[in-house]
């Protein structure tokens, strides 16, 4: 791998290589796999100094410590190919081809595996084969050697090679199926569902429900698995899912994969205008050079380079890493890698764990890249930072949106207990104080080429290179691994807005309706984490985008930003008041013109962008001052919205969605009760709240008591657990159409009017 400059090693010093499997080499021709310790280091006495390092293919050696028989050498990279096909259509990065090599020069010292007891070199290609399925570990099932054969009478002790685990698949835990429809068949059966899972895979599964006629997919059967994709940066963890090594615990937690949210592009372009007998591979408004062909309106029939059919997927991790992948699915049988970014690439600095989806959106101003003429971008919060994120809200002694301060513990112990508290024993030393470091800000990059085109946060100063298309928010300092919601308020195609909330109880709002990026600005609409650096009540968290829904009141009219505070990380924590708002956004009706003395925050622009509003943002305070209306127990707003408290423990768990009126979300909260007794488990009380989003009524007997009240806001799941996101659908039955919103196996019919049934706005009636 050729680097800059002359690696710079010192003498003295271990270097140590980082991999699935490490390997070395000496003069006497053997070389060395280390397959224990997933790594090799040696000492260097003389450490060689060119600019390039290799691998080298491996041969069966025993494992090794001590001085070598021979040279250590360095070996130059003559050609890179990043993506090879795995056998059975499992895919993975590869990291380097090498063509030819020759020897740069040597380093002295002794050479130690990782694992020097551990000499099984064939344990890699073991591991391969049972993440492809095989049966290899347990070796529970052998071969057998008397009758009967089921269950076996004798065994001659050989594992059997030919069987799959039970446990093929891992958990799909935070993913959701991204779904495409490509349509080129015309039998609604060319369906794609690509989504990850915590074996260490992202899955391409085969949708509809009937075979194809014919194409290339006539023989797939639908549910079957397409292919599946193994990233460079799991390889570490694949070998630990297998072995169990170390178990899982409070010390060593479990390993998570492909664990985010998926955001896709979908482009079906169509030829000369809407004629059906366009050419083939070309551009409407420039068909010399072109194939005649037809374009029948299906994905992959026009595959112009810039401006034909497109299917691509962006993958985030959540907690598998700090990191994004893009791959074109164009061809859902030929996946190609587009491009990954990861913290520490060029205007990636801030990016923490890849929580927050990629939201795809088209904006007014020019990327300036040819691949992308339609300026189509990815928008999405800069993650979550699990050092401060991750402490549990009991053992906070104090906090800022700058650090978080941990009680003393050392070496003492930390008992925890159902209701969310905690007591330290025996703590020695002082408090330890934890820096917010990732994650703080929002990202606008580039969907074809990954390059960051803009982004806002507290960490972004005038020094950043480039300076343009970076504005620094000082309040901007807590991660936001929320989704974004992006609007589009005049419906004209181009994103208009951004709205998220980040882990310290801050609502912002982006204003990127103008062609000029310079002009984009930040407004923080609300803060409400509220109390003292000890106030740990007040320490809310939005980790859910909100809903946006346009209202008019007695002052004028308003955008409705519907969301809710708690802290899923921490189910059981009693010790934080949570609460889900509207806020009542109040600004210009031109997007991206904030109105001068609207409700936000002290943003600074660097050189070259505008003055930013001023204001006060709305809190969770006295409705006197900036506070909006308490409606925990009450119907009613006042001029910047309303609040609901929720009950001690209780948290809200998904995104919100109004439908005729009405909102919908989701909450869980902690209690004793809710497991069925000792034999049962306990997944928390469950509840799906329905509220009137002007005022917080109640819009639905929920009951069944014949009239509405504050009792018919929510209704409580068996179960319990974390009810998913509502999901709005219309569906046909018998001839007629039905509004409805899922959660999970929940099935609610919001209020409101019928469908397909047309409202009378004016009338008229002429008289001679």
């Amino acid at each position: 791998m050729t680097t800059s400059s002359a690696h710079g090693f010192a003498p003295g010093i271990s270097i140590r290589i980082l991999g699935t499997g490490g390997l070395f080499t000496n003069s006497g021709g053997c070389n060395g796999h280390d397959t224990g310790g997933d790594r090799i280091s040696w000492d260097v006495a003389s450490a060689p100094t060119e600019t390039t390092f290799t691998i080298v293919a491996r041969r069966q050696c025993s494992s090794y410590a001590g001085t070598p028989a021979g040279a250590v050498a360095g070996f130059p990279i003559t050609s890179i190919d990043p993506v090879i096909s795995a056998t059975g259509m499992v895919y993975s990065e590869k990291e380097l081809s090498i063509i030819s090599i020759s020897p740069l020069g040597t380093a002295s010292g002794n050479v130690t595996a990782g694992d020097p007891t551990f000499g099984d070199t064939t344990a890699r290609d073991q591991i391969v084969a049972w993440v492809r399925g095989q049966d290899n570990s347990e070796n529970e099932n052998q071969d057998c050697t008397i009758s009967p054969f089921w269950p076996c009478g004798a065994t001659n002790f050989t594992p059997r090679t030919t069987d799959i685990r039970a446990s093929i698949h891992g958990d799909v835990l935070h993913s959701r199926p991204a779904v495409v429809n490509y349509n080129r068949y015309g039998d609604d059966n060319d369906i794609y569902a690509y989504y990850g899972s915590n074996d260490g895979m992202l899955h391409a599964l085969k949708g509809g429900i009937a075979f194809h006629a014919s194409g290339p997919d006539a023989a797939l059967k639908p549910g079957s698995a397409r292919w599946s994709l193994v990233v460079k940066e799991f390889f570490g963890k694949l070998k630990r899912l297998r072995s169990q090594v170390p178990a899982v615990s409070a010390a060593t937690p479990k390993d998570y994969f492909f664990d985010g949210s998926i955001g896709v592009y979908q482009r079906d372009a169509k030829g000369n205008g809407d004629a059906i007998s366009a050419p083939l591979n070309c551009d409407p408004a420039d068909t010399s050079g072109c194939s005649a062909a037809t374009v029948t309106g299906v994905i992959g029939d026009n595959v112009h380079a810039t401006k034909g059919d497109k299917v691509q997927i962006y993958l985030t991790m959540r907690r598998g890493g700090e990191f994004i992948y893009a791959l074109d699915v164009t061809n859902p049988a030929d996946p190609k890698l587009l491009w990954r970014k990861a913290r520490g690439d060029a205007g990636w600095e801030e990016l923490g764990q890849s929580w927050s989806e990629p939201r795809v959106s088209r904006v007014k101003a020019d990327l300036g890249n040819a691949s992308n003429p339609d300026n189509v971008v990815l928008i999405f919060g800069a993650g979550y930072d699990p050092v401060v994120e991750d402490l549990n809200p009991c053992l906070i002694e104090s906090w800022s949106t700058t650090n978080v301060v941990r009680k003393a513990i050392g070496g003492g112990s930390v008992t925890y207990t159902a209701t969310g508290t905690c007591t330290i024993a025996g703590a020695t030393g002082g408090t330890t104080t934890f820096n917010r470091t990732k994650g703080r800000g929002i990202l606008v990059v580039d969907a074809f080429s990954g390059e960051v085109v803009w982004q806002a946060g507290g960490a972004v100063t005038t020094s950043a290179t480039p300076p343009n298309r970076k504005l620094n928010v000082p309040g901007m300092t807590c991660a936001i691994p929320s989704d974004t919601t992006v609007l589009d308020k005049n419906r004209d195609g181009f994103a208009d807005r951004i709205y998220v909330g980040d882990a310290c109880g801050q609502a912002w709002r982006v204003d990127i309706a103008t062609p000029v990026m310079d002009d984009w600005t930040v407004t923080r609409i609300a803060g409400v984490s509220t109390g003292g650096a000890t106030d740990i009540a007040n320490k809310r968290k939005f980790l859910v985008p909100p809903d946006i829904v346009f209202g008019t009141d007695g002052v004028g009219n308003y955008a409705a930003v519907l969301m809710g505070t708690g802290d899923r990380e921490h189910p059981f924590d009693a010790n934080v008041v949570n609460a889900f708002y509207m806020i009542k956004d109040r600004d210009s009706s031109d997007p991206g013109n904030p109105q001068a003395g609207a409700t936000n925050a002290t943003s600074v622009s660097i050189a070259g962008f505008g003055t930013p509003p001023v204001g006060d943002p709305i809190t969770h305070g006295s409705p006197s001052t900036t506070g909006v209306f308490d409606a925990t127990n009450t119907e009613g707003a006042n001029d910047r919205g309303w609040k609901i408290d929720l009950g001690s423990g209780e948290k809200v768990v998904s995104s919100a969605v109004t439908i005729s009126g009405t909102t919908f979300f989701n909450t869980n909260q902690p209690s004793s009760a809710a497991g069925g007794g000792a034999c049962g488990s306990n997944l928390g009380i469950a509840r799906e709240y329905l509220v009137g989003f002007a005022d917080a009524a109640a819009t639905v007997d929920l009951n069944a008591s014949g009239t509405l009240s504050i009792s018919d806001r929510s209704t409580i799941h068996s179960g319990g657990g974390y009810l998913p996101s509502p999901v709005p659908v219309v569906v046909e039955i018998d001839g007629k159409r039905y509004q409805a919103v899922i959660s999970g196996t929940s099935v609610q019919s919001p209020p409101g009017l019928t469908l397909e049934k047309r409202t009378r706005v004016y009338w008229y009636k002429e008289v001679e």
